[in-house]
């Protein structure tokens, strides 16, 4: 897989080490061990386009998300012995005993934090929206906030792959990848005379990438704002109609939209 090809590059400055270490460290478990050696710790993959992300989001949201949502977590004296009765990131002494200063859960690693790696701040889990459309927060660590939050509006949930049925219980959800996947057909056939058209569209992966959601699509389908989403679905339409109609292709484009 290119996006854990080996490198010798220093992680970015632009990620801080307790988050880039994370996700190495979670890349480890999902590879056994061999993210390390593969990634020669760098944190270029993370730059990359957001498509290039998927294999260590699909890793860090199926591994870490998807095991400490549907599986017991440990109790915490036992992930307190199991952390060495240290932070899980910064491995500051903490202890269960604490009044002021207790360790906090982080529901996205299952792991426990002092209160300056753990600012009790919730998010949904994308494994809790991938397998269950479950969409209520989690509180999570400070590093993985910063992750969940970098990678909000990146495709980078392949629902084809993780939860194909997810498409026959969520009704939007059908209805938005079966336009897209026409949509997708359409500008195949105006690429074929125009092979710039939507290239580098913010929203272009919808067309190329039906199946391809982020989260923040997802909270858009799910919640009282669904209209939006289809409104962005139905401005793409649109943009393709009026380019296919300047190249003689409308009649090829309105019969796959309106099959």
């Amino acid at each position: 897989n290119s996006s854990l090809a080996p490198s010798t590059a220093a992680p970015s400055a632009s990620i801080p080490k307790p988050l880039f270490r994370r996700i190495v460290h979670v890349l480890d478990l999902a590879t056994n061990g061999e993210a390390s050696t593969r990634l020669g710790y760098t944190a270029a993959p993370l730059e990359a386009d957001p498509r290039a992300l998927h294999s260590i989001v699909h890793h860090d949201h199926i591994t870490t998300s998807l095991r400490t949502a549907h599986t017991p977590v440990n109790p915490r004296e036992a992930q307190l012995a199991l952390q060495g009765h240290r932070c899980a990131d910064c491995k500051a002494p903490i202890q269960n005993n604490q009044l002021l200063h207790k360790p906090r859960r982080c529901f996205y690693t299952g792991s426990l934090y002092c209160n300056n790696c753990h600012h009790s701040k919730a998010l949904p889990l994308p494994a809790l929206i991938v397998h269950d459309f479950d969409f209520s927060v989690r509180k999570v660590c400070v590093s993985a906030h910063q992750f969940l939050t970098s990678i909000e509006h990146a495709p980078v949930l392949v629902l084809s792959q993780l939860n194909p049925k997810l498409f026959e219980r969520v009704p939007r959800l059908a209805s938005s990848v079966d336009l897209r996947r026409r949509l997708l057909r359409c500008l195949q056939i105006v690429r074929r005379v125009v092979p710039t058209a939507l290239v580098n569209d913010s929203h272009e992966y919808l067309l190329t990438h039906p199946e391809s959601y982020s989260v923040a699509d997802l909270v858009l389908i799910h919640g009282k704002e669904h209209a939006t989403h289809t409104s962005l679905l139905k401005s793409l339409q649109a943009r393709l109609l009026s380019i296919a109609r300047k190249e003689g292709l409308e009649g090829d484009v309105r019969e796959i939209l309106e099959a």
